[in-house]
């Protein structure tokens, strides 16, 4: 289709939208928008997007985020969920993240790609994070053969922070530099920019 697959955004009212074995699938702007905008920015988890039961955002194509377009929320994919096949023509092949944050807990963000940076997963913001530590959770996620021209894997700036713990990050390609992983650099990347592996 051309449109959007999904549009959540906040009222005056925390909110949370849980799919459990659906599919998001050939969206022509973007799969999912995630939007908190009532709330303070640091209260991401007042409007959430839980993915559960092997769902999947595949084959969306949009500007930012391709699959998931996430503002000053929280996104979480459990369950072998997977974020797959989608595009973006800017930032955030999988998912575009600005004050988000990401979670992932035995899923997948693969094959996504970037036509700029992050082809899986773009993070930025002072108070956005994303965990894909198994020491955590217990489960190992996978971020897998995603592209871009910088960071084809997970690309991180403006002050956000990346924590991979026994996650499987392999086969990702970026045509400039950042196969798997690529840092902001100067002041683009914030004093608080961090990737912990």
């Amino acid at each position: 289709g051309s449109g959007r697959g999904v549009d959540f955004r906040n009222g005056a009212i925390p909110a949370e939208l849980v799919l459990d074995s659906v599919s998001v699938i050939g969206n022509g702007d973007g799969g999912i928008q995630l939007s908190n905008t009532n709330f303070p920015v640091t209260a991401q988890d007042q409007v959430k997007l839980t993915l559960l039961g092997e769902s999947f955002i595949y084959y969306n194509s949009g500007g930012q985020g391709g699959g998931i377009n996430c503002l000053n929320a929280t996104v979480l994919a459990d369950g072998g969920s997977e974020v797959s096949a989608n595009f973006a023509s800017d930032h955030g092949g999988g998912i575009y993240a600005d004050g988000c944050h990401v979670r992932f807990q035995g899923s997948r963000l693969v094959g996504n790609v970037s036509a700029t940076r992050g082809g899986g997963l773009y993070l930025t913001g002072s108070n956005a994070g994303a965990n894909f530590n198994a020491e955590e959770t217990g489960v190992a996620s996978a971020v897998v053969n995603n592209r871009a021209q910088r960071g084809g894997g997970i690309a991180v700036a403006g002050d956000a922070r990346a924590d991979l713990v026994d996650a499987v990050v392999s086969d990702n390609v970026a045509l400039v530099e950042g196969g798997a992983f690529w840092l902001a650099p100067g002041a683009a990347m914030g004093n608080g920019t961090r990737l912990l592996m």
